[in-house]
């Protein structure tokens, strides 16, 4: 018998109801999930599979991040093989529109330019109020 049972977890990073145990089926989640609507995703920059919602969960994760390179540490000289960056700089990975969860863009101007216009626009407004 076994005492303690090591099952990895996946949470969707859009809703944290949804919970995945393979990996696999994890990321086929993320690229079909319709919770995205209105959300921007980040992806760690240490693997790609690290994904957040949120700038500040995204760097709090980089700083403990397991697949995150040891720093090079000489007698003289201290090497930092990554430059920290700043919030306002992390670009998101992908931005979905609030009004459609299929239609995806690269910058949030982007998005905000094309929420102005979206065709799904009147409908989801009606079914809102």
């Amino acid at each position: 018998m076994q005492d303690d049972l090591d099952i990895k977890v996946f949470l969707c990073p859009f809703n944290p109801y949804h919970k995945l145990y393979d990996f696999r089926k994890h990321q086929f989640h993320i690229a079909r999930c319709k919770d995205r609507r209105g959300k921007s995703l980040y992806h760690c920059k240490y693997h790609h599979s690290h994904n957040y919602t949120s700038v500040h969960e995204l760097l709090q994760h980089e700083l403990t991040c397991e697949r995150k390179p040891i720093k090079l540490e000489d007698e003289l000289t201290t090497v930092e093989l990554e430059p920290l960056q700043k919030d306002e700089e992390r670009l998101p990975s992908v931005t979905y529109c609030k009004y459609s969860w299929e239609h995806a863009y690269k910058t949030i101007p982007e998005r905000e330019m094309h929420e102005k216009t979206c065709p799904n626009r009147v409908e989801m407004e009606f079914k809102m109020s």
